[in-house]
This record gives structure tokens, C-alpha cells and sequence, in this order.
């Protein structure tokens, strides 16, 4: 019986590998000037091994360990005058002893349009399991930002497990 349930447990991996889509649909949340802030991802879904929790709902915890691809993509609104940066990062924290590592990339805000700016980031993530992601964005425009919540364009965080 345990080699029958080991079996299952690894087909059932095959078939359905840790995957999760996260979305700030829903979310309220405003991001101010200056610093890095993580965004809140009310609605999920898809999570494949419940690695996103609604109390802790700025992250995806890793349940399975492996090399994963993580997205992120940080849409804020803007009705101010063009000018300045949005930036978005992944942070991952390593459970561990609690390290802090960074992926990211930075965007203009366009020069002829106010209607809204999204940025991407993006890695290739090795991480243990009790490991955590989270999608942080930053601008430096005059006030805060409220995050975009409707389902299109709405900030979202995903995470695809690759490799063992």
C-alpha cells in the first residue's frame, strides 16, 4: 500500500505540477511615492498545492521544492501629468534564514498618455519549500497610485514550477 500511494502522489504531480495565478482583482490597495511596497492579490485562480493564503495574500508560499518561473506584472493608475518611473520587482524570501533576493526590471511612465502604466518582472526562482514570493511595485510620481483591479490589466503574480 505505501508504494501504491507513492505512485499516485508522483502521477498526480506529473499531471498537475504547483501553479498558481494570482490577481489584484478586487483590491483597493494605493502605492505611494518612494519606496517598494508588496501587492495585495485578493483573488486567485488558479493554485494547484494552496500555496496562496487570504491572510497572507501579498505572497505565494513554495510547497513544493523545485525551479520555478515567476511573473509579475505591476499595473498602476495614473491620471497625473507623464513623467518619472514605475518599477516592479519579485522578492523572494528564503525560509530558511529568512534572506531576501531580488528580480525585477524598471519602465517609463509614457510621455504621451496617462492612462495607466504596467511593468514587468520576471525569474527563474529556485526554492525550497516553506519559501515565499511576492510582487513589489515603486514609482516616484507626485502622489499615490491607486493599483488597477479590474480584470483587464490587473497587477498579477504567477508561478510555474519547471524543474525538480
Amino acid at each position: 500500500v505505501p508504494l501504491n500511494a507513492e505512485i499516485r502522489d508522483r502521477v498526480r504531480f506529473m499531471n498537475f505540477p504547483p501553479v498558481a495565478r494570482l490577481t489584484s482583482e478586487t483590491s483597493a490597495q494605493t502605492v505611494a511615492a518612494g519606496s517598494f511596497v508588496s501587492i495585495q492579490m485578493p483573488t486567485q485562480s488558479i493554485d494547484t498545492y494552496t500555496g496562496w493564503s487570504s491572510g497572507s495574500n501579498t505572497r505565494y508560499t513554495c510547497q513544493r521544492a523545485g525551479l520555478y518561473m515567476v511573473y509579475g506584472q505591476v499595473a498602476l493608475l495614473s491620471t497625473n501629468a507623464a513623467g518619472g518611473y514605475v518599477a516592479a520587482r519579485i522578492l523572494h524570501t528564503i525560509a530558511a534564514g529568512g534572506t531576501a533576493e531580488y528580480y525585477g526590471a524598471a519602465s517609463l511612465v509614457p510621455t504621451t498618455a496617462t492612462t495607466g502604466t504596467t511593468v514587468a518582472a520576471h525569474g527563474l526562482i529556485r526554492m525550497a519549500a516553506g519559501d515565499y514570493v511576492e510582487l513589489q511595485g515603486r514609482h516616484n510620481l507626485a502622489a499615490a497610485k491607486a493599483v488597477k483591479a479590474t480584470s483587464n490589466g490587473a497587477c498579477r503574480l504567477i508561478a510555474v514550477w519547471v524543474a525538480r
